[in-house]
């Protein structure tokens, strides 16, 4: 596990704030959509994949894993 480097402190909300050197290199934009785990002391904070999203280009999928196959000019 890496360490940022930065301490934060929660809000009276119980919020925290990332730095936007950490979302620049999760490449999460602003307002971009996280997934919050937790694991017995430890809270995991991880930028949020839709389960059809293609892995390479980003782009959502109409089934996960199935892509409509193009035909070929004849």
């Amino acid at each position: 596990m890496n360490t940022t480097g930065s301490m934060r402190k929660l809000d009276e909300l119980g919020r925290a704030v990332t730095s936007m050197e950490l979302r620049k290199i999760l490449s999460i934009r602003e307002k971009g959509p996280i997934e919050v785990f937790f694991d017995r002391s430890y809270i995991i904070l991880q930028k949020y994949k839709a389960h059809n999203e293609c892995g390479i280009t980003g782009e959502l999928t109409l089934k996960d894993g199935e892509y409509e196959k193009q035909e070929k000019p004849s």
